[in-house]
């Protein structure tokens, strides 16, 4: 009877001991969504917390009396556009930490004389600004007025006075200035010796040199080496300087001449 059962003593300890591995595992499961349940609450409380404190700490922060900006620190100050500057930095004032760093930036890109502009801030009070400069190289003069530019033809500054130490350009159109400007660049550093440079159909850019009368035509590129071989040789041709009306290098081995009148 005992065998139909299927029951015995061994039988009823291991369904007790299954019942009850069970009811244990069951506690350490609820256990274990309690301690989770709680990391969870504390670490969103937590988060609140840090939240609510940057908030309050930003807003002191921004409100604070001594991170308003005090100065603004200027280096390397426009030669042709400083007052438009400092016009634009006024401009700028508040909080040292709300200063909107972009539309200083973008405000001041506009300048032409401006190439660059790098901004930091210095706590408490101060805010740097550090330009870099479009160097001058000609001055342009054109109906009566004489425009700035620097080697790529950007307009730096218009004046109606002609400025000393900058090489002139003249009898040229604005857009024509594209057209000589590649041939040109090497002699920003020649000022002490040219006069001016101009433009003329068909012959490209021309020179007028200080202390010369003649007028050089160089094409697209000025070649100095076969200018100055022409100024070593000028007084052996046997000509009167002053009859001399242009000269023409634009071709290899070569001197054209032109005169003021024909010579016999």
């Amino acid at each position: 009877m005992k065998k139909m059962a299927g029951y015995g003593p061994v039988t009823e300890i291991e369904f007790l001991r299954k019942n009850n591995n069970r009811a244990v595992n069951r506690q350490k499961k609820i256990r274990s969504i309690k301690i989770r349940s709680l990391h969870v609450f504390l670490i969103i409380v937590l988060f609140l917390m840090s939240g609510y404190a940057a908030y309050s700490v930003g807003k002191f922060m921004t409100g604070w009396e001594k991170l308003d900006i005090r100065s603004f620190k200027l280096i390397n100050a426009p030669v042709f556009r400083n007052n438009k500057v400092r016009k634009i930095l006024k401009k700028y004032g508040g909080n040292i930490l709300t200063l909107s760093t972009n539309n200083l930036r973008n405000e001041l890109m506009e300048i032409k004389e401006i190439s660059e502009v790098s901004i930091s801030r210095k706590l408490p009070s101060t805010v740097e600004v550090r330009l870099r400069l479009r160097q001058p190289a000609f001055q342009f003069l054109y109906k009566g007025k004489y425009n700035v530019i620097d080697k790529h033809g950007v307009i730096l500054s218009e004046t109606g006075r002609k400025m000393d130490g900058i090489m002139v350009i003249r009898d040229i159109k604005p857009s024509d200035l594209k057209d000589i400007f590649p041939g040109v660049s090497g002699l920003i550093g020649k000022r002490n010796i040219i006069e001016y440079i101009s433009f003329r159909e068909p012959y490209g850019t021309a020179l007028k040199l200080k202390g010369t009368s003649e007028i050089f035509y160089t094409g697209n590129k000025v070649d100095l080496k076969k200018l100055k071989q022409y100024l070593k040789i000028r007084k052996k041709l046997g000509y009167n300087e002053k009859t001399i009306k242009s000269v023409d290098l634009r071709f290899k081995n070569r001197f054209y001449l032109e005169f003021e009148k024909e010579i016999i």
